[in-house]
């Protein structure tokens, strides 16, 4: 009837330890997610996993092993008499047991939800992230505008000398040709008016003798090849120097007037 009796106080101590060790379980679960949230963040499950459930389910069995052989032992030896003396104390150690027992559980809720607000607050962190990193994104970006325009203009105007040297190149040989070109058509036409123009005074002197210092500078002063043959053939036909001179363009005797 005794061990009956003690193995009911037994089964209900150890009930009642579990419960309270539940109770204070829930307790310390929730003042520890409390105080863990921000570290799992930081530094992860390390510290959980150091102190999990394998270490605490490990210790509790040996004390468990060890304390139900002392009192097996204890109860052997001082018979029904100390029963009840012991069954208090057992009250006590069973009760233990049972906060050991509910505090592991406790234990292994807490790292079940410390995995997922793991998750969480990672996601979190990154969300955070992103927008912090959105933001700076911009704001380098404003940067970087204003750089790589910069350097664009940069290279475009190193390009642009680039260009300007190379054409500049093409330009000049272009240019130096066409000015041989204009520069020996001008000679050639400066050249026949001159000659022209002194074929045309020295045909004048041997019809009319010596020609008058403003006649002879009239003539010299004429650069078309065309007028000047004109002019040639009109002295041949003309009956005086007056008569010739009457024949020189206008716009040439304004010049001398």
């Amino acid at each position: 009837m005794l061990e009956e009796r003690a193995a009911q106080w037994k089964d209900e101590y150890i009930r009642q330890g579990i419960l309270i060790g539940e109770a204070r379980g829930e307790a310390m679960l929730e003042e520890r997610a409390a105080q863990w949230k921000e570290e799992y963040i930081r530094q992860g499950i390390l510290i959980g996993e150091a102190r999990g459930e394998a270490m605490l389910e490990e210790r509790a069995a040996q004390w468990k092993e060890e304390y139900i052989r002392q009192g097996i032992l204890i109860g052997e030896a001082r018979g029904e008499a100390m029963l009840e003396e012991r069954a208090a104390q057992w009250k006590e150690e069973y009760i233990r047991q049972g906060i050991l027992i509910g505090e592991a559980r406790g234990e292994a809720m807490l790292e079940e939800r410390a995995a997922q607000w793991k998750e969480e607050y990672i996601r979190q962190g990154i969300l955070i992230g992103e927008a912090r990193g959105e933001a700076m994104l911009e704001e380098r970006a404003a940067q970087w505008k204003e750089e790589y325009i910069r350097q664009g203009i940069l290279i475009g105007e190193a390009r642009g000398e680039a260009m300007l040297e190379e054409r500049a190149a093409q330009w000049k040989d272009e240019y130096v040709q066409q000015g041989v070109l204009i520069g020996e058509a001008q000679g050639e036409a400066r050249g026949e008016a001159k000659g022209l123009g002194f074929a045309l005074r020295d045909f004048l002197e041997v019809r009319f003798g010596r020609l008058p210092v403003s006649v002879a500078s009239r003539i010299a002063a004429l650069s078309d090849a065309a007028v000047l043959r004109k002019l040639t053939l009109s002295a041949y036909r003309a009956e005086s120097l007056q008569a010739f001179v009457d024949q020189l363009p206008k716009d040439d005797m304004k010049k001398m007037q």
